[in-house]
């Protein structure tokens, strides 16, 4: 949904909100780029008419799911992108870095095998709102307690903006905080 963000973003007046299920993006069969495009067009036609405090569900007849448009305030030109868990969303978080864990870490053993170095894992979101750094961290350490081999490092990137902003969440045998509180970030060009 991300590139729906940066089609909209200082065009449409005002400030708005997407609002996902993100099981519905998740299950997705169509092309992305092809919903992306759809939402976008959808919004930039329902949002002008709409007033302070507003909500509706864009129309639905091109769309794959629903989407809902809220507009905040008719302030400066800003789209927040919310994705809407069901369930726990703790537990759920869990179970996507234990798959990450699951389908990296014999990969990462694999390539050590083969050479001497050290080994790191990167994980990324862009979804802040329910991924962010301290909420991973804690899914990390969760997963990580029931595995006896991990990767030398963890880097947690959060890529939902720019800059993107990298955190060290595993460093040798430390884990469980954010290791290094030093943030790395890059500018997107």
């Amino acid at each position: 949904m991300q590139p729906v963000k940066v089609a909209l973003e200082g065009i449409l007046p005002g400030n708005h909100a997407l609002s996902v299920r993100a099981d519905d993006v998740v299950r997705l069969r169509a092309p992305y780029e092809e919903v992306q495009k759809l939402i976008a067009t959808a919004t930039m036609k329902a949002a002008p008419g709409m007033s302070d405090g507003e909500r509706l569900f864009l129309p639905a007849q091109d769309l794959p799911f629903k989407v809902a448009l809220e507009r905040r305030h008719g302030r400066g030109s800003s789209i927040s992108l919310i994705a809407i868990h069901i369930g726990d969303e703790e537990q759920m978080r869990i179970r996507r870095v234990e798959t990450a864990l699951d389908q990296k870490i014999p990969k990462l053993a694999e390539a050590a095998a083969l050479c001497v170095g050290t080994s790191v894992l990167v994980l990324e979101s862009d979804d802040w709102q329910n991924s962010n750094a301290l909420l991973v961290t804690k899914a990390v350490t969760a997963a990580a307690s029931m595995r006896h081999s991990l990767p030398d490092i963890i880097v947690y990137v959060e890529s939902d903006g720019s800059p993107l902003i990298g955190h060290i969440i595993k460093e040798n045998d430390s884990i469980g905080a954010i290791v290094n509180h030093q943030l790395y970030s890059e500018e997107i060009p």
